[in-house]
């Protein structure tokens, strides 16, 4: 990968000279140009090894698919443009143990609903679980390096408020759509 530059979508950086298909094993081992799947792009691979010395860039609105396992020896970067200034997103990290901070909000809560309360979000962002922020810069970009979150992730809907008046707050946990 990355003979001619970093994009993941140009044949001529894989080693047969054309884009890996989704049912194979893709292996990144260090080159010049480390993979970034760019905006817009659909990146659907069965198993995903990065090796030492390795990273891996998944743009905002570019999508990740691993459909397999993962061995991630390398860095995995995840990129998310929210709403802009003064606007709320409801967002979540696709990425396991993130540290919430990451998210670099200059608002940040979480939806507690075994009170109905809005509280101050801190530590790590738990996988499916959604926050609410906001920020001040116009374009706002969030960037989290770790590991994605893969398999099938289970999130505990809380109803302690009835069942008219209890909500849960939960976001995707993917690097791809749901």
């Amino acid at each position: 990968m990355g003979y001619k530059d970093e994009n993941w979508n140009t044949p001529g950086n894989w080693n047969n000279g054309s884009l890996p298909l989704a049912n194979e094993e893709i292996q990144i081992n260090s080159s010049t140009h480390d993979p970034v799947v760019t905006s817009a792009s659909v990146v659907d691979v069965q198993d995903l090894i990065l090796n030492q010395g390795t990273s891996l860039t998944v743009e905002s609105g570019g999508i990740l698919a691993i459909k397999g396992n993962l061995t991630n020896n390398g860095s995995i970067t995840v990129k998310r443009q929210p709403e802009a200034a003064g606007k709320y997103s409801m967002i979540g990290s696709p990425l396991s143990n993130a540290d919430i901070s990451d998210f670099g909000a200059d608002i940040l809560v979480a939806y507690d609903p075994l009170t109905g309360d809005f509280i101050e979000a801190t530590g790590t962002a738990f996988p499916g679980t959604g926050y609410f922020t906001a920020f001040t810069g116009v374009n706002p970009e969030i960037s989290q390096t770790g590991t994605p979150n893969t398999g099938e992730i289970n999130v505990p809907l809380i109803s302690s408020l009835g069942p008219t008046s209890s909500y849960n707050l939960v976001a995707n946990p993917y690097t791809a759509p749901i």
